[in-house]
C-alpha cells in the first residue's frame, strides 16, 4: 500500500484528513512507519487526530493558544495548524526531534522538549491524545486554568485499583461490569468536573483503535 491509496479508504476521518493535509508532509512526519510499511499505524494516528478534532472543533473559534501534550510524532499540532493558522500551537514532549527529519510544517508550532510536569506556560487549551500512564492525569492538574482540557486517555494511570475498587463503590461497579479502560476515563472525567468544568464524554468507533474514549472539560468561553 501506497499513501495515495489512503484516498480510498472507506473510512470518514482517513477521507477527510486526505482531502487536507499533505501526504508528503504526512509522509515526512511517519517516515520511518511509511519505510516500514506500517499503514494500519498510520491509519490509526490519522483517525486519531481527525477524531479528536472533530471533537473539539467548535471550541476552537475562542482559542488563541494550544497545548498538544505528549505531541509524539506532532501529526496534531500540524494538522490543527494547517487548518487554523490564527491559533499557536506548542507541541510538547520529552523527546527530541529528530535532526534528520523534519517534523514543524507550519510557522504557528512551537517545539518545547519538556516534561509536561515542567511547563510554565499558560494556554487556552491542553490536548493530550493518548497520553501514557499518570500522563493524562497531571495534565488536568497542569492546565486546571485552561478553558478547554480534551483527552483521549490511553494506559491506565499509576493508581492501585484494588484499593481504588475498595474505596470507591462507583468505580467498582464500572470497572468490573465494563473494563479498567472505561473505568479509568471515567475517574478521569470525574478529575474534570472536580474543576467546575462542563464534561463531554464520547466513544468514537471512526477511531481504529479501542482506546477511543475522548473526554472534555470546558469553562465558559
Amino acid at each position: 500500500m501506497k499513501l495515495l491509496e489512503l484516498k480510498k479508504e472507506n473510512n470518514e476521518y482517513i477521507r477527510f484528513f486526505v482531502k487536507r493535509f499533505p501526504l508528503d508532509q504526512l509522509e515526512e512526519i511517519l517516515k520511518t512507519h511509511v519505510e516500514n510499511e506500517r499503514y494500519e499505524f498510520i491509519k490509526k494516528e490519522i483517525t486519531e487526530v481527525v477524531g479528536m478534532y472533530f471533537f473539539i472543533k467548535k471550541f476552537l473559534k475562542d482559542i488563541k493558544t494550544l497545548a498538544d501534550c505528549c505531541a509524539g510524532y506532532l501529526l496534531f499540532s500540524n494538522f490543527i495548524a494547517r487548518l487554523h493558522p490564527e491559533i499557536k500551537i506548542y507541541a510538547i514532549d520529552v523527546k527530541e526531534l529528530k535532526k534528520e527529519q523534519k517534523l514543524i510544517f507550519y510557522e504557528n508550532v512551537e517545539f518545547l522538549k519538556k516534561d509536561i510536569r515542567e511547563i510554565k506556560i499558560n494556554v487556552d487549551a491542553a490536548i493530550g491524545i493518548h497520553p501514557c500512564n499518570e500522563l493524562s492525569e497531571i495534565i488536568i492538574e497542569k492546565f486546571k486554568n485552561s478553558k478547554l482540557i480534551a483527552l483521549m486517555p490511553c494506559c491506565i494511570g499509576s493508581i492501585n485499583f484494588d484499593n481504588w475498587k475498595r474505596n470507591n463503590f462507583e468505580y467498582f461497579f464500572l470497572s468490573n461490569i465494563t473494563n479498567e479502560y472505561i473505568a479509568w476515563s471515567y475517574y478521569l472525567a470525574k478529575k474534570l468536573e472536580a474543576q467546575n468544568r462542563k464534561v463531554l464524554v464520547k466513544r468514537d468507533y471512526k477511531i481504529l483503535s479501542e482506546r477511543n474514549i475522548l473526554i472534555a472539560g470546558v469553562r465558559q468561553f
